[in-house]
């Protein structure tokens, strides 16, 4: 899946176009960094749509290539590093959303069939 990361991409668009693609799996967009196989303070957590310049200002237009086989610290670590924007990747458990901390070496892939349950319809 492509993603073009723009000065003016509105995160709310992001997130619905990461979660349409990766089902069970969703991305949130943190105002701090985070170091690998560590979660994030929900404090940090960004929840307004915001456009992307109001989190980093010097924000170049880039495309990103996001595959179902790419390992959680490494999309992290994309948008850490090519970006400036701190993200991380969450799983659906049930009725709730976890961190991937744990599980950041584990594919896009992986992570959707340990959310296939929770997908679901509840009886």
């Amino acid at each position: 899946m492509k993603f073009i990361i723009q000065l003016d991409s509105q995160l709310d668009e992001i997130k619905a176009k990461f979660s349409d693609e990766f089902k069970g799996l969703k991305l949130e967009f943190f105002s701090k960094a985070h170091n690998k196989l560590e979660g994030s303070p929900k404090e940090d957590m960004v929840t307004e749509n915001i456009a992307l310049s109001k989190l980093n200002a010097n924000l170049e237009t880039k495309e990103i290539v996001i595959a179902k086989e790419m390992k959680v610290s490494e999309l992290e670590a994309v948008f850490e590093n090519d970006f400036g924007l701190h993200v991380q990747v969450f799983r659906k458990m049930g009725r709730s959303w976890i961190e991937t901390t744990r599980t950041d070496n584990y594919s896009l892939a992986e992570q959707m069939e340990l959310s296939a349950d929770s997908l679901k319809p509840y009886s």
